[in-house]
């Protein structure tokens, strides 16, 4: 399959995030993602572990598709770290909020601000940056129902984005928690109940050893995730061209 927009002769640099436009090395795995994401967009969740370790590229490569994903696919991609996030509600609130910040400046942006209600709040002395701060029993709510709020959301989205493309970087605080792997799993299994079309991909991005550990704590992961894997680039698979 050709993708438009990938360069396979532009340079790459394992571990250190790159520009897009000189992204290069990963065709193979780029092609099988963005399959992936183009069935979300027809409206089929997708979910899409990317595993490789340290020093692999991996927010390289989900940067990427992130680009790929807005402007071939017309998508809104949102990257989540979630480096500092130990619990559920931590990640849905960091969720939404990088989902707010990334609209903000959109012409549609207020109908997702409404969308969040109240709980919407400047961050900064500037106004340059918003923080999503419900309180403690609303984002309880939230965490417990959030298949519902994100397909809701995709569908607030839908006259001006074909889906919604969240990338789950640094889960090193979740990737041990049992509660973790089931709330996943909960997930997937909602959304295909609730909704007919839920245009939404979700990488999650790790460790194989964490990916191993989540599936040991709920076994029926394996069955809910996508895999693609990052292996150490070769000498003779990055080339820097001079000009």
């Amino acid at each position: 399959m050709a993708v438009a927009h990938i360069k396979n002769d532009s340079p790459f640099t394992p571990g250190r995030p790159v520009p897009v436009d000189l992204f290069v090395g990963r065709t193979p795995q780029i092609e099988e993602t963005v399959r992936y994401l183009r069935q979300a967009v027809a409206g089929r969740l997708e979910s899409i572990f990317l595993a490789a370790e340290r020093g692999m590229g991996k927010t390289s490569f989900a940067h990427f598709l992130m680009e790929y994903a807005e402007k071939q696919e017309g998508m809104l991609a949102v990257h989540v770290s979630l480096a500092s996030v130990d619990s559920l509600s931590d990640l849905v609130r960091h969720t939404f909020e990088r989902i707010l910040n990334e609209a903000r400046g959109e012409d549609w942006f207020d109908r997702i601000r409404q969308f969040f209600g109240g709980h919407v709040r400047n961050a900064d002395l500037f106004g340059l940056k918003l923080a999503f701060a419900p309180a403690d029993a609303d984002l309880a709510s939230l965490t417990a129902r959030f298949p519902e709020a994100l397909g809701n959301l995709a569908l607030q989205l839908a006259e001006h984005k074909t889906g919604l493309f969240l990338v789950l970087d640094d889960i090193n605080g979740l990737a041990e928690r049992t509660e973790f792997a089931n709330w996943y799993k909960g997930l997937v299994d909602s959304a295909a109940v609730m909704f007919p079309k839920f245009p939404v991909a979700i990488m999650v991005v790790g460790l194989p050893a964490q990916r191993a550990g989540l599936y040991g704590l709920q076994p029926s992961l394996p069955r809910v995730f996508r895999h693609v894997d990052l292996a150490r680039l070769e000498d003779e698979d990055v080339d820097r061209k001079s000009t």
